[in-house]
């Protein structure tokens, strides 16, 4: 029986993970592990890092041709990470 007070686990985890500061990380490291998925294998092999910060989504890309391409796909980019992640995370995104 249920008590008011009972809480599921994934809303303690979340709870946990929003009192450490750790939700942004988090969805660093799920967007990783699916960016060849969300993106593609070519788009994958020239990335060379991922972050999310203050709602900015900031990719380093290793290759021009490739940097100037995603220019241009930024807003695809930006709604294609926040149907992954399930919320408005990412405002902007900045390809470097």
């Amino acid at each position: 029986m249920k008590k008011k007070t009972d809480i599921t686990l994934q809303d303690a985890m979340k709870g946990m993970f929003d009192e450490l500061k750790m939700t942004a990380k988090l969805q660093e490291v799920q967007l990783s592990a699916v960016w060849e998925r969300l993106m593609g294998p070519e788009v994958a092999t020239y990335t060379s890092a991922i972050r999310i910060k203050n709602g900015d989504l900031i990719l380093t890309i290793v290759s021009a041709p490739l940097k100037r391409d995603l220019t241009f796909r930024r807003e695809e980019i930006r709604t294609g990470v926040n149907a992954l992640l399930g919320s408005e995370v990412v405002l902007q995104v900045h390809i470097r």
